[in-house]
């Protein structure tokens, strides 16, 4: 059948669903995700 334990699952759902949230949620972690690896990038 189908595996609903795929992530890919959730976040098409989530994207159709939760348009301006996902958009909101992707900046965030794009920010997140910029802000927590920089300084381990910048230490190397």
């Amino acid at each position: 059948a189908h595996s609903l334990g795929a992530p890919s699952d959730y976040y098409f759902l989530f994207l159709e669903f939760f348009p301006i949230f996902s958009d909101a949620a992707g900046i965030f972690l794009f920010i997140y995700f910029f802000i927590f690896f920089l300084p381990i990038v910048w230490e190397r």
